[in-house]
C-alpha cells in the first residue's frame, strides 16, 4: 500500500487543490460534494482535520485558485468543473461567437401597424397575475427611453 504523502498533516489550501484535481479531474461536481469528499479522503488516508474553522470556504478559495490557472470553472451556482491536463484548458469561444451573431426571431403575440420603427413590450408574469386578481384587464405599460432615432 502506497503511503499517503500528507499523513499526519492538517489539510491546507494547497493540499485541497491537489486533492480536488486528483479526485475530480474531468468531472462537474457540486461544491458541497467536493468539500465532503476531499475532507473524508484526507482523513481516511491518515491526514488531520483542517486548522481553519471554515473548511468549505477553504475549498471555495482552492477552486477559485484553480480557476485562475484555467484548471477549473464555475459552471453554475455551486457547481464546478475540474479540467487540469498537462496545460490549462482554454475553452473554444468560436461557437459562442457564432451564437452571438445569429439573429434570433422573437415570436410576436400581436403586431399593430407597420413601418420602420417598433416598440417592444415585455411584462413580468407576476404583474399579469396581479392585474387579473385585481380584475384590471387593461394593466399598465411603462415605456422607457429606449427609442432610437435614425
Amino acid at each position: 500500500m502506497e503511503e499517503y504523502k500528507y499523513d499526519k498533516l492538517p489539510i491546507t489550501p494547497a493540499i485541497i487543490e491537489e486533492l480536488i484535481i486528483a479526485l475530480f479531474n474531468g468531472k462537474t461536481t457540486k461544491r458541497d460534494e467536493i468539500v465532503n469528499t476531499v475532507l473524508e479522503y484526507h482523513k481516511n488516508k491518515g491526514g488531520l482535520s483542517p486548522s481553519a474553522r471554515d473548511f468549505p470556504r477553504s475549498v471555495k478559495k482552492a477552486l477559485e485558485n484553480l480557476s485562475k490557472n484555467g484548471w477549473s470553472s464555475n459552471k453554475s451556482y455551486g457547481f464546478w468543473k475540474v479540467h487540469k491536463e498537462d496545460s490549462p484548458v482554454i475553452e473554444d469561444n468560436e461557437e459562442q461567437e457564432e451564437d452571438a451573431t445569429k439573429e434570433v426571431e422573437i415570436p410576436a403575440h400581436a403586431v399593430y401597424g407597420n413601418g420602420s420603427s417598433a416598440v417592444y413590450l415585455y411584462y413580468f408574469e407576476n404583474y399579469k397575475k396581479l392585474a387579473l386578481l385585481q380584475n384590471n384587464l387593461t394593466g399598465h405599460v411603462r415605456l422607457e427611453d429606449q427609442i432610437e432615432t435614425h
